[in-house]
């Protein structure tokens, strides 16, 4: 008797490679201080991330369609299966966040703020706005740099695993798309009956 797919158990290993890939993005991010290359890096680089997500998760749900449901995946199971992968992810990610956040670099966050803010000092000057909206400007960028260390742990955590979950969720929509496959319906129906 052949074993029903079970997308709890089955998500497990899709979660941990696209954690994998989106932690090796972020070590070069972090390696190679890319993320303050330019005033709207931040942005290109969340745009990239997104667009790798959605076609890692195009290639993950095809395997599993092709490895485990004989081809076929309509787009309510390729989307819950995504779902599932990205709660996953987004636990895993969320726990090296924290990691890296707490242990390796607990300045990071805060280093980062002060760079943007030198950058959009820097262009604001180099565009000759007023020394008032500048003043202003900076004086937003130090309270936001202010909020990151009043914030907790805990509160940190559960922010970026709700962007993360957000991320992936948006990447999944698209993905399951892609993914899904129906085949003869009659056929399907039968098979459902069987089991």
């Amino acid at each position: 008797m052949e074993q029903k797919p079970n997308f709890w158990k089955d998500a497990i290993k899709p979660s941990l490679i696209i954690s994998l890939i989106s932690i090796i993005l972020s070590v070069l991010v972090y390696v190679f201080d890319l993320i303050t290359i330019g005033l709207f890096a931040g942005f290109l680089i969340g745009i990239l991330s997104f667009i790798i997500s959605i076609v890692i998760f195009v290639f993950l749900l095809k395997a599993y369609r092709n490895d485990k449901l004989n081809g076929f995946m309509t787009y309510g199971k390729a989307l819950l299966f995504g779902i599932i992968i990205a709660v996953y992810a987004s636990f895993i990610l969320s726990a090296y966040n924290t990691i890296f956040n707490t242990v390796i670099d607990p300045e990071y966050e805060k280093n980062i703020a002060i760079k943007i803010q030198d950058k959009t000092e820097e262009f604001m000057i180099n565009k000759g706005l007023p020394d008032e909206a500048i003043e202003d400007a900076i004086q937003k960028s130090q309270e936001k740099i202010k909020e990151i260390d009043e914030k907790s742990i805990m509160r940190k955590t559960m922010g970026v695993f709700l962007v993360n979950f957000i991320m992936l969720f948006i990447a999944v929509l698209i993905a399951a798309a892609f993914a899904k496959k129906e085949g003869d319906p009659f056929k399907t129906a039968m098979q459902e009956v069987e089991e």
